[in-house]
């Protein structure tokens, strides 16, 4: 089982800190406090499920020493600005995948880096990249950078932007996947 989920610390890019309006002086800063508040909540032994982003741009072995710092076993979905599966696989990931169901406290999870929409008001350059909707399926999502956790009537955002820059432990996910198949969230 896994421990957590982790999505779009978009580690080594710059740009991310003032789009995403986050609090950190520099992308080394960034990159200290993400691994920091992972490891606090990760251990040697546990198992994460990476949902993209990881990274911005550069060679594999720019980033394989910052993931070798950060514990566990990692596994991942990958997202737009992560690299091809052998790439990111030699960075230190065990597995590689683009989408993944999984069953949490009775639910169907679907797991992708997509949300289910695109920004409205313009042309959706990752609208064949987004799942479908399916009916009493949940989605785990990261790339919409959302600070809030529940982004629809179906939807989980485990981004760090909403985690508060750290990962999204599993029990934590599991009662919000609880919540919302109860329909115990109704402001969308």
């Amino acid at each position: 089982m896994f421990k957590a989920f982790y999505s779009d610390p978009h580690l080594g890019h710059a740009n991310i800190i003032e789009y995403c309006n986050r609090p950190f002086e520099s992308v080394f800063e960034m990159n200290d406090v993400f691994v920091l508040n992972y490891n606090r909540m990760i251990s040697s032994g546990d198992c994460v499920l990476w949902l993209g982003d990881c990274f911005f741009k550069g060679k594999p072995d720019k980033y394989q020493h910052l993931l070798g710092k950060m514990n566990g076993r990692k596994f991942l979905i990958s997202g737009n600005h992560d690299q091809g599966d052998a790439a990111m696989a030699a960075m230190g990931f065990e597995l590689v995948m683009k989408e993944a169901v999984m069953n949490i406290n009775g639910v169907t999870c679907r797991v992708n880096h997509y949300p289910y929409d695109g920004p409205r008001g313009v042309v959706d350059k990752y609208a064949s990249r987004r799942p479908q909707k399916n009916p009493g399926e949940i989605l785990l999502h990261g790339h919409s950078h959302s600070t809030e956790k529940i982004t629809g009537r179906q939807s989980i955002s485990v981004g760090v932007d909403a985690w508060d820059y750290g990962p999204a432990l599993y029990g934590e996910v599991a009662k919000l996947v609880w919540e919302l198949n109860q329909g115990r969230h109704h402001a969308f």
